[in-house]
């Protein structure tokens, strides 16, 4: 089964609406949508970014967006990559018309360096900030919003007791909530990747 994941950015052109984007496993769909209800018009779907959509979807599992930018992540798990994307254009009634996912860059590919993904399962983002968990490496990665590498939180035993559903993080606080299939709830401080707390719901 196909697990859909979605996300809203707020248009800072007309306050009152939103952009919806949501993806399967290869496709990502965008929707623009209201305040009052009126509105929940399709704009695009694509299966693939980049020149000539080289770049095709395989495997979405997560996207997230630095709302302040018009950024938009995509996860592919399949790929073992994490693209960095531009959705002004859609965001904000781009007045030419054109509504499109601009590609600028990207990170990844398996290997053993700290940018390589074995099983990138999860992406958010935060504080201009993105952390990515990787499955088979049990740990928390993050990244400045360009890709620079920032710091690596490891624990194994947690991990392989407790599976990883999802992360979310906290702009008030400055903290990263990771919730597992476990019901257990991990606290990190998402400057430096420590451990603020940890319990069960």
């Amino acid at each position: 089964s196909d697990t859909v994941n979605s996300l809203a950015i707020r248009s800072t052109k007309n306050t009152d609406e939103y952009t919806l984007f949501a993806s399967t496993s290869t496709f990502l769909f965008v929707y623009q949508l209201n305040d009052s209800e009126t509105m929940f018009d399709f704009v695009l779907s694509a299966d693939a970014i980049g020149i000539d959509d080289q770049l095709r979807f395989k495997g979405i599992t997560s996207i997230a967006s630095d709302n302040d930018r018009n950024i938009l992540y995509i996860n592919d798990r399949v790929r073992k990559q994490i693209y960095k994307t531009e959705v002004k254009t859609i965001i904000n009634k781009d007045r030419t018309g054109i509504r499109k996912i601009k590609f600028l860059d990207s990170i990844g590919g398996r290997g053993e360096d700290v940018t390589n993904f074995n099983d990138n399962t999860y992406i958010e983002y935060g504080n201009n900030n993105l952390f990515v968990y990787d499955f088979f490496n049990k740990s928390i990665k993050k990244f400045s919003s360009d890709f620079q590498y920032k710091i690596e939180y490891n624990n194994n035993k947690l991990f392989t007791d407790n599976e990883f559903v999802s992360m979310t993080y906290n702009n008030t606080f400055d903290l990263l909530y990771v919730l597992t299939k476990t019901y257990t709830v991990l606290v990190l401080n998402a400057n430096n990747l420590n451990e603020v707390d940890r319990y069960t719901l």
